[in-house]
């Protein structure tokens, strides 16, 4: 392994894309180098969405040197078969585009493994999920917490993070 493997962590909606980057270093200490959340609320057009995203991946990410990125996976299980459908798509979307630009591996892993192989020791069946999640991210790392409910977002990116470099 290089002394530094960075990744770029995506938590994909249809209304924010949380996202992290995060290194690995030769030691095994994970840095979360920088993370925030893309709005995508503006539009009901996926195709503008999918244009958002573009946009910032050409502005902020391009520039640096990612080795592999990391995708939740959608929830296929969700109580409307519509909105599951539009993540799929959305999620199908991105990772095209990421695959045509940064030219890496992108590999998917579910928020609930994700959250267990974070933090084991942390009760996420009770209580606000959510809430929990960012209190598991702001105790371990210095971030930047973003003032909106798009915390959220940004939190889970950086979960996904963590889990997948562990």
């Amino acid at each position: 392994m290089k002394n530094n493997k960075t990744i770029l962590a995506l938590d994909i909606s249809s209304v924010t894309i949380g996202w992290a980057i995060a290194t690995l270093n030769s030691e095994g200490a994970i840095n979360i180098v920088k993370s925030g959340a893309i709005d995508l609320s503006k539009t009901s057009d996926r195709f503008n969405k999918i244009d958002i995203f573009k946009e910032w991946l050409i502005t902020t990410i391009s520039p640096l040197s990612i080795d592999e990125v990391v995708i939740e996976k959608p929830l296929f299980f969700a109580r409307n078969a519509n909105t599951v459908a539009k993540l799929i798509e959305i999620n199908a979307s991105i990772s095209t585009i990421l695959h045509n630009y940064i030219g890496c591996p992108i590999e998917y892993l579910s928020a609930s493994t994700a959250r267990k192989k974070a933090y084991s020791g942390v009760n996420f069946r009770e209580g606000n999920v959510k809430e929990k999640v960012v209190d598991c991210v702001t105790g371990e790392f210095e971030i930047e917490l973003l003032k909106t409910k798009r915390k959220y977002d940004q939190c889970d990116a950086i979960l996904l993070a963590k889990a997948y470099l562990m």
